[in-house]
């Protein structure tokens, strides 16, 4: 008996340890670039805590085609939702629109529908 407590002990410690380090991951500002011979984007997403598991996303894009060799002019996007942090999952996620960020602290960075972000800050 006092084994099997223990173990539960040590799962519940590893599961609480878990959701702490996503809690103090997951603010900070993410980037990603891509450039093809088409278009030259640049895509962030910064995330602040709100209190709890709560976080506010902002995504701001950056984008240039060129038509004929040239550059053209940069176009910009932006937009921002309100995320729970789901702590086992270590997930991001935004009911109302099905925004999900999968958060990767071992790989510095995050993934969100197969494009990954990199930390900065």
């Amino acid at each position: 008996m006092k084994q099997f407590i223990g173990i539960l002990w040590v799962m519940l410690l590893g599961i609480a340890c878990r959701g702490d380090r996503m809690k103090a991951f997951a603010p900070g500002t993410y980037v990603r670039f891509v450039e093809s011979g088409a278009e030259k984007a640049w895509d962030t997403l910064r995330i602040a805590p709100l209190g709890g598991n709560h976080y506010r996303v902002e995504r701001s894009i950056g984008y240039q085609s060129t038509l004929d060799g040239r550059l053209l002019e940069k176009k910009y996007r932006h937009s921002r939702w309100p995320s729970e942090l789901d702590t086992d999952r270590g997930e991001l996620a935004d009911r109302a629109f099905g925004h999900a960020l999968r958060l990767l602290p071992d790989s510095s960075g995050l993934e969100m529908g197969g494009l990954y972000f990199v930390k900065i800050n």
